[in-house]
């Protein structure tokens, strides 16, 4: 009897090592695929049609086909942070084509940021009212050099009401979004919006107007609408410091600045005294001086600076270099910059803090101007050094851009 207990125990043990590895055993990404798990065991084909595929070392989430899931309320097409082990970013990769069709929310998005990017047309569509991309909790959502098309659903982007910030950024894609109700919003309950270069479509009236997102009869529920042209410049670079304060500037209206040509800013070149009194009054709404009489020799009507200067000299922003010379062409200091700044902003009490740089002397026409500059919300400049704001330094385009942005774009 014994023996026989030993054989079935000994043959037992051996059909458990046969046995291929369970999932249990297997990573776990916090990702599903049509109510399907993705552990490392499947992530390679995780339906096993091809369609779907995951490389957890860059998280991203290749689709290269057309999936059809009719799954349970709690499922959905792509699913992450439904568990505690979720991802926190997903890059979605549209390898090819894809018609992805559900019965309800075919994405579901909590404290995750997603981006789908890629060559492929990526076309949603649900069968029943629900929200086709619903964000959950923190969520971020970017759509980057892309072609999406939810063509029905209740609510093709939606946010859900809960504590988390989630916003929207459309990048240089093309996006259209269809709701299948009048009563219902292409993209409702997010922070905000941002469009870059992009075409962002929505087919029924009244639902993207006046740059607000607004419901089919009109009533909006105000998310915050940024539209933000493609940077023209080869020497604008995205991680540069200027680069937002430089797109604020040649879209302003009254424009700023055009650069220096059809593809340069040159931010690094030196600013002239005209050039930036020039950008101040195109700042303010190039207001028309009181009047045409001019002190100064070596401003002449037809220069482009002309308006400004007289007006900048009407308003004590500036006194010239003499009584009968502005020096248009001589560089712009940094003290010269920001003491415009603040005298064009009404002269506001700095803050009651001495200054931390060692080469700005409390008695310099420059120190109010240097500490407002310093402590105004947000920053204007925070010197170039811990203990330096080099007065004397020419001002750079760059710099200056930034400064006005800094100091008048909110």
């Amino acid at each position: 009897m014994k023996k026989r207990v030993l054989s079935l125990l000994l043959a037992l043990v051996l059909a458990i090592l046969l046995l291929p590895a369970v999932s249990v055993f297997a990573a776990d990404y916090g990702l599903y695929i049509c109510g399907t798990q993705v552990t490392d065991a499947n992530c390679k084909d995780i339906l096993g049609d091809g369609v779907f595929s995951f490389d957890p070392k860059t998280n991203t989430l290749t689709v290269a086909g057309d999936c059809e899931f009719n799954g349970t309320s709690t499922q959905n097409i792509i699913q992450t942070g439904y568990t505690n082990n979720a991802l926190d970013a997903l890059t979605i990769y549209v390898a090819k084509d894809s018609f992805l069709k559900s019965e309800r929310t075919a994405f579901y998005f909590r404290n995750v940021n997603v981006t789908i990017t890629g060559p492929g047309r990526l076309t949603v569509h649900l069968n029943e009212d629900s929200s086709s991309i619903w964000l959950l909790g923190a969520t971020s959502l970017t759509i980057k050099d892309a072609d999406l098309t939810i063509d029905d659903g209740w609510w093709a982007i939606h946010g859900a009401s809960d504590d988390g910030e989630k916003s929207v950024k459309i990048i240089n894609s093309n996006v259209y979004l269809k709701s299948s109700s009048e009563d219902a919003h292409a993209i409702g309950e997010v922070g905000s919006i941002t469009l870059t270069d992009s075409v962002l479509l929505v087919p029924s009236d009244g639902q993207i107007k006046d740059g607000g997102i607004f419901q089919a009869d009109g009533v909006t529920f105000a998310p915050e609408v940024r539209i933000v042209p493609a940077n023209p410049f080869e020497d604008v670079f995205n991680d540069d410091y200027y680069s937002d304060p430089v797109i604020w500037a040649v879209t302003h209206n009254p424009q700023i600045t055009n650069g220096t040509g059809p593809k340069t800013f040159s931010p690094t070149a030196p600013c002239t005294r005209g050039q930036v009194v020039a950008f101040l009054w195109r700042a303010n709404g190039c207001p028309e001086p009181k009047s045409l009489e001019n002190p100064f020799k070596d401003v002449k009507a037809s220069d482009y600076y002309f308006k400004a200067v007289l007006w900048a000299k009407e308003n004590d922003i500036t006194t010239g270099t003499s009584a009968t010379t502005f020096s248009p062409n001589a560089p712009c200091t940094r003290a010269h910059v920001v003491t415009f700044l603040w005298r064009a902003e009404g002269k506001p009490d700095p803050a009651p803090t001495d200054s931390p740089f060692m080469d700005v002397h409390k008695d310099a026409y420059y120190a109010a101007a240097v500490r407002w500059a310093v402590s105004h919300d947000p920053q204007i400049t925070n010197g170039t050094g811990q203990y330096t704001f080099s007065p004397e330094g020419t001002c750079t385009r760059g710099q200056i851009v930034t400064f006005l942005y800094r100091a008048m774009a909110e």
